[in-house]
């Protein structure tokens, strides 16, 4: 929780989680409270004062087991200013038991008897669960440790700060022992009081920027861890390149114990072909040969036959001495082929596949 940016006035509620949880479940009226303590402190702590007398006047303003109640009519010695105002009655209300608070859980018609502003009527506010036992009841009771560091200072309208709770609890070390509203808790969102806003409108915006500062500084110094961080991760990979060479020599050294056999396949492999090539040569010049013995056959054989032809045949006289003779022509066959037509039917095809794929997810927590 320590290192949460919340006010610390909101990190001492956590001790005390009832108290914490009306307020979440309340956040307009406490918003307003807020807002009015801020433009008229003394005038709230006053209110306060006057519904606790209106409480003891109905009688339901008593001492118990869980608180203790004390009215007095005399300022201490520490605010000597007080002694020269106005008389007046002051009611504190302390933990029976040091560091141990109980809620109380009332109804305000009840306790404060009939309300004096019918246009602001007070809310009645109780746990889950709760079951009343009477005007006044409690709740569970809450060890808050060093967690509650202030207190009101009635007589002069104020908030103090326990500086040695308030350092333990925070793990700070500060001296001003006066509660001041800081305005960087405060966000965005306005002051509805022109004043308010006023005085601690720049103080805000001085604020957040100072907060802004405290980030960008921290954002730089994570880039420089980054930055420091890649520059190892270099040096290491230069460093392992460093001893690739040795790696390369070995490899090299490798290849060239295997360059021997592989010169020697080579050879086989050179050798082989030049055998196959000169037995293909030597093949092609023997067919060739018969081809042309083969040719030479053939003609010697034909020319004998066209000799023997020639003396056997009797002699003819020539056309132009034989009588004429009606010469039958034998009409010329034209043998055309019949065209074949054939086509082939170019199929096309067209193929697409599309997808598409999306998420979304919101998420949120409704602020109570």
């Amino acid at each position: 929780m320590q290192k949460q940016t919340w006010d610390p006035s909101v990190k001492a509620l956590t001790a005390v989680p009832q108290t914490l949880q009306m307020m979440s479940d309340k956040l307009d009226w406490m918003q307003q409270l807020g807002d009015a303590f801020l433009a008229q402190q003394k005038d709230v702590l006053d209110a306060v004062q006057q519904l606790l007398a209106r409480a003891d006047a109905s009688g339901n303003l008593k001492s118990t087991p869980q608180q203790t109640v004390t009215k007095t009519s005399t300022p201490p010695a520490s605010v000597p200013e007080a002694a020269s105002a106005a008389a007046r009655t002051v009611y504190t209300i302390e933990p029976a038991v040091p560091d141990q608070y109980y809620v109380p859980i009332y109804n305000p018609s009840e306790v404060y008897g009939a309300w004096p502003y019918p246009d602001y009527e007070p809310f009645y506010w109780y746990p889950s669960g709760y079951v009343p036992s009477g005007v006044l009841s409690f709740a569970a009771a809450a060890a808050v440790g060093w967690a509650i560091w202030g207190s009101a200072d009635w007589w002069r309208n104020r908030v103090d700060i326990d500086v040695n709770r308030y350092n333990r609890f925070n793990r700070t070390d500060i001296r001003n022992n006066n509660w001041v509203h800081n305005p960087t808790h405060r966000g965005n969102v306005p002051y509805r009081d022109a004043n308010v806003a006023q005085r601690f409108g720049d103080q805000g915006k001085q604020g957040a920027r100072e907060a802004f500062r405290g980030k960008a500084d921290a954002g730089r110094s994570d880039l420089a861890k980054q930055g420091k961080a890649g520059q190892k991760d270099a040096a290491a990979k230069g460093k392992s390149a460093g001893k690739s060479p040795a790696n390369a020599k070995s490899a090299a050294k490798s290849a060239a114990k295997s360059a021997p056999s592989s010169k020697q396949g080579a050879d086989a492999k050179k050798a082989a072909g030049n055998k196959q090539a000169t037995g293909n040569k030597e093949a092609a010049r023997s067919k060739q040969a018969g081809s042309k013995q083969a040719a030479g056959s053939k003609q010697g054989a034909g020319n004998k036959q066209a000799g023997a032809i020639r003396q056997n045949a009797p002699k003819q006289k020539p056309a132009a001495q034989q009588p004429s003779a009606k010469r039958n022509v034998a009409p010329s066959t034209v043998g055309q082929a019949p065209r074949a037509r054939g086509g082939a039917s170019l199929a096309s095809g067209r193929g697409g596949g599309g997808g598409r794929g999306g998420g979304g997810g919101r998420g949120g927590g409704r602020r109570r």
